[in-house]
């Protein structure tokens, strides 16, 4: 048989400092690996321990080498010292803190046999127990600060792909030996964090790449190493390393404005927390002067580090002269692999609206801001994805998300958690970004995202101080849908709705009346007055419609679809279009709807209009259907209803099932009032009538049933409105534009924009709950039929559900068994 074709050899090196207790746990794993033996060695580099690592190691595991350094030299150096001394092709760099799964070697070897411009490959990490990622890939922001992918993500919701990375952890990567020193290895003046980042960052910029391998899994004890540094000893070497490879690395010409930048970024850092009395430097007014001021020991680190790096600069010319001399690829190459240039690594709004001051100030953001802006649409609602059903809510947001990306957008979507638990198919790309009432900033973070656009006020009471620009789409008052169900007290509605207003950057509505309503909310928000301080979006859909049955001449249908809401009331329009119907003896109804996927809401006033028309056999009622086998129903038919009572939330509503009605072409018989009337009537789309008027609504179901000519027309009519007026490429242009170019809005600090306002919204929403819980207990006592008390139990077991997973409907269980008990004893 011939012989197979010899491994390459391998030499992993271990850096160690007084870590023996690791190195009990981490070297079986690695004695274990399944590689050719004879190709692969382990050699252990002592940094100067005194915990007897030297003598023991050898004798615990033979075949283990064992270098003895006279001091701690650090990570960087210590690995450099292995990668000199060995013969190997590759070589393997691995934490004392790790362990490794038997097969994770030979995935990395054959990345970088794949192909010579890789000089390196790294593993998916994950925590000890395996239960969570450590690292699935990095990302960079433009000061050269490291952000891990899939941190603290459940393993087993974690899928990520091989991909090529502009660092990978240095704790658990392959290198190509030759070339790992050629390029200068780690740098030895780091010591200790972001020497794999600099390397990457080198590396690619010298024309190498390196590649992810989640086939390579090795398991981290987070932190084992790195315990006997102190929070600010930690912050030190991270801020002062970041300059280091940011001097090294950039370019000539941008070189001075990014490190300004970072320079002005980490006097705010330092900074951060410190009692500092601004006022008391101010030259007019006079103010008395501040005696003294004490930073943190993080503070000070930062200002430590500063100075510690401005004194390395001349020793690092020559470095950064062979990076640049060598260079293969520009700055604005290597920023686009950074994945997050302008990401801040400090918390919190004021900061975020500084750094952008800093990136436009110094001409970095253009440097920054590539052909694609990544954006995060945060729905309140269902998104009509494959198998869901769909809201008007959800729909605004696919719209505006969709218009977006036909502009070239990077769009992500983010959903409600609670909207999940009914549907376990949904597509990871969206489970991953669901949004809860405490999660929403990480949901934003873990985006990626340069802007968000949050549909809805009440969004912004989740998201809080955004540390990225915020667009607000009123899609409704929200307001009166409050009042209707009852939803706290009016007072704290408004001073909520306020205060979620003043965070926002920028405004969108869908239509005339909506801006009408919207302009005093802003102004009472604080919010200046401009002629576009709030820009119209209508509701928009695809410019290609969907497929529809050839219009036949015969039984027309007539639909009527969406969720039941109990300020949305369509009972004369439903009943007199089937009046209509058997006095025509002829023609049908198809009823689509039903209770809110996961909201609890009072429908039993549609539930018996619907069981009262189902009654005629010109009507069948299908209920709740996912968003497909709408459209599909839809085109199928002949004419859409959606004629509603008057009231205001109804007025100012641009109604996302009347545009999908109409993009489906069908005519539609609308309300009179509302502000898609004129566009219907004006393109002659529909009929318009007036909900209160039997006559004018019988007459125009009348003609819907007669004249097929006229039902024609209007339908090609339907189509021709929303392509010409109300398609996502077009209607979506100011959105667009703040996207393409997202800037913080100055705020001014008012009673409407303060956290006291959040804070008592909470205190009376929690009030608020527990009122409902009594009113709804009474209201079940009440009733007193098996079947009532069965569906209450379990509308509240579903409610808690969502609100707070299985601890929540414990914790109510047994809150609810006391009461009991207590009520029984009294």
């Amino acid at each position: 048989m011939p012989e197979a074709t010899p491994r390459p050899g391998v030499t992993i090196v271990i850096p160690s400092h007084d870590g023996l207790s690791l190195l009990k746990r981490t070297l079986p794993f690695c004695l274990n690996t399944r590689y050719a033996p004879a190709a692969l060695s382990i050699l252990v580099i002592d940094n100067g321990s005194r915990d007897g690592t030297a003598s023991e190691v050898p004798a615990l595991f033979p075949g283990v080498h064992v270098i003895d350094l006279d001091r701690n030299v650090g990570f960087a150096a210590a690995c450099n010292h292995g990668a000199r001394v060995v013969a190997s092709a590759y070589v393997a760099f691995l934490n004392n803190d790790m362990k490794v799964d038997p097969d994770w070697l030979a995935p990395l070897v054959a990345a970088l046999e794949e192909s010579p411009e890789r000089i390196a490959a790294g593993s998916k990490v994950l925590s000890w127990d395996g239960k969570t990622v450590d690292f699935a890939g990095g990302d960079l922001n433009f000061e050269g600060r490291a952000f891990q992918r899939g941190l603290g993500v459940s393993r087993d919701r974690a899928a990520y792909a091989a991909h090529d990375a502009i660092f990978l952890n240095g704790g658990a990567m392959l290198v190509r030996r030759d070339d790992f020193l050629r390029i200068g290895g780690f740098d030895e003046d780091f010591f200790a964090y972001y020497e794999d980042v600099d390397f990457g960052w080198r590396a690619s910029i010298l024309g190498f790449s390196m590649r992810w391998v989640p086939e390579s899994v090795t398991y981290h004890q987070h932190g084992a190493t790195a315990a006997r540094l102190s929070r600010a000893q930690k912050r030190f070497l991270l801020e002062r390393n970041a300059l280091l490879s940011m001097y090294k690395n950039y370019d000539d010409a941008d070189l001075p404005r990014a490190l300004t930048g970072a320079l002005l970024l980490a006097g705010l850092r330092a900074i951060a927390g410190a009692p500092i009395q601004r006022d008391a430097y101010l030259v007019w007014p006079p103010a008395p002067a501040q005696d003294s001021v004490s930073l943190t020991p993080e503070g000070g680190a930062h200002l430590a580090a500063v100075n510690a790096a401005i004194a390395l600069f001349p020793s690092l010319r020559d470095r950064r002269a062979f990076i640049q001399e060598n260079r293969r690829r520009t700055d604005r190459e290597v920023l686009s692999m950074f994945g997050k240039p302008a990401e801040p690594i400090h918390p919190g709004r004021a900061y975020a609206e500084a750094q952008h001051a800093v990136l436009g100030g110094t001409g970095l953001a253009r440097v920054l801001t590539g052909p694609v802006r990544r954006v995060l649409i945060v729905s309140p609602d269902v998104l009509p994805l494959d198998g869901l059903p769909t809201t008007g809510a959800g729909l605004r947001a696919w719209g505006i998300g969709q218009g977006l990306r036909s502009r070239g957008f990077e769009v992500s979507f983010s959903m409600p958690r609670a909207a999940l638990a009914s549907y376990p198919d949904v597509p990871e790309s969206i489970t991953d970004l669901a949004w809860d009432e405490r999660n929403l900033p990480e949901v934003v973070h873990a985006s990626g995202a340069e802007v968000v656009v949050a549909c809805g006020w009440p969004l912004l009471e989740q998201l809080g101080d955004c540390a990225r620009p915020v667009a607000l789409d009123f899609h409704g008052p929200h307001l009166l849908e409050r009042t209707i169900q009852g939803h706290l007290d009016p007072e704290t509605n408004i001073r909520t709705k306020l205060a979620c207003i003043a965070r926002a950057d920028f405004y969108t509505c869908a239509g005339d009346r909506q801006r009408s309503y919207f302009i005093p909310w802003l102004l009472m928000a604080g919010v200046p007055y401009r002629d576009d301080m709030i820009r119209q979006v209508p509701v928009s859909l695809s410019p290609e419609p969907p497929s529809r049955s050839s219009f036949r001449p015969g039984e027309p249908v007539f639909v009527y679809g969406g969720v039941f809401l109990p300020w949305q009331d369509p009972a004369l329009a439903l009943t007199v279009l089937v009046e209509e119907l058997e006095r025509a003896g002829t023609g049908r109804l198809e009823l689509y709807g039903g209770r809110h996927p996961f909201i609890p809401l009072d429908t039993r006033r549609f539930e018996a209009l619907v069981r009262r028309l189902e009654s005629s056999t010109r009507v069948r009622a299908h209920g709740m259907v996912d968003h497909d086998h709408l459209l599909r129903a839809y085109g199928a038919a002949t004419v859409a209803m959606d004629v509603m009572a008057r009231n205001p939330e109804r007025e100012l509503a641009f109604t996302t099932r009347t545009v999908e009605y109409l993009w489906c072409g069908l005519p539609v018989i609308y309300n009179n009032y509302a502000d898609l009337a004129h566009l219907i009537r004006q393109l002659d789309a529909g009929w318009v009538v007036n909900p209160n008027d039997a006559g004018e609504i019988r007459a125009a179901v009348r003609a819907a049933v007669t004249d097929e000519e006229h039902v024609r027309r209007k339908a090609e009519n339907a189509r021709r409105l929303v392509r010409e007026r109300l398609s996502w490429d077009s209607a979506i242009e100011p959105l667009a534009a703040f996207c393409a170019q997202p800037a913080f809005r100055s705020r001014a600090v008012t009673l409407a924009g303060s956290s006291a306002a959040i804070e008592t919204a909470a205190l009376r929403r929690a009030v608020y709950d527990k009122d409902v819980h009594i009113r709804n207990l009474e209201a079940m006592l009440a009733r007193q039929t098996p079947f009532t008390r069965a569906r209450y139990y379990w509308g509240r077991v579903k409610h808690y559900y969502h609100r707070g997973g299985p601890s929540a409907i414990v914790s109510q269980s047994i809150d609810k068994i006391r009461y009991l008990r207590s009520a029984g004893r009294s």
